[in-house]
């Protein structure tokens, strides 16, 4: 609906927040709200298969044949992000294995031009008893500390109204590499999750008028 708030998952606002300012995030704004202005649909979530993949190889200890199957079956678009993944996150995937893996709830974080919904692909429990709440990140431009700090400030932001609580971790699946909080909060940030919601929100709606 013109002008109306946008309700997005937290994968569409983390593109917002990763992406460069001015022109790209403009850019980015215009191709989310043609494919995201009507109601959240699955089929419009390009990595979905791959999430899936994963967390099926990880559930049922098979390996890394659901992710090779994820990657045989893709079509010719997603191909070559699928198997950039699959290299890179199988590491994680035989290790995860040997951990419980349960889902995790969602919750929405309502702000005034946005709501966000937050909501973890999985949690772990590891043999020691630690428990884990991932969020996987698959695109392609990397994650610099600050933005994996936003990202998992989100997560934080859900733990208390989630069915599993933990410690949040982002797991950047093209590259394998996993994001846990500091020891000491960053400074500045629960302002600036704000700031970007309210410039996020308001240029969607903008946008839509």
């Amino acid at each position: 609906m013109a002008n109306a708030s946008p309700v997005v998952p937290m994968t569409t606002f983390s593109d917002y927040l990763v992406a460069p300012g001015g022109n790209k995030k403009i850019s980015l704004v215009r191709q989310q709200i043609s494919q995201f202005g009507a109601d959240y649909h699955p089929g419009h979530d390009f990595y979905r298969p791959m999430g899936l993949a994963i967390q099926e190889a990880i559930r049922f200890r098979t390996g890394t044949a659901p992710i090779e199957r994820a990657v045989l079956n893709a079509n010719p678009r997603a191909v070559d992000h699928f198997k950039e993944v699959g290299d890179n996150v199988a590491k994680y995937i035989k290790r995860a294995q040997t951990a419980k893996i349960l889902d995790a709830g969602r919750w929405e974080w309502s702000q005034p031009t946005v709501t966000v919904k937050i909501n973890p692909d999985f949690a772990l429990v590891w043999p020691d008893g630690r428990v884990e709440v991932v969020k996987i990140y698959f695109k392609a431009p990397p994650l610099g500390r600050f933005q994996a700090d936003a990202m998992l400030r989100l997560l934080e932001y859900a733990m208390p109204s989630l069915s599993v609580k933990g410690t949040p971790v982002i797991l950047d699946a093209r590259r394998g590499k996993e994001w846990r909080p500091t020891a000491k909060p960053r400074a500045g940030l629960d302002d600036y999750l704000k700031s970007e919601a309210l410039g996020y929100g308001s240029l969607w709606q903008s946008l839509t008028a």
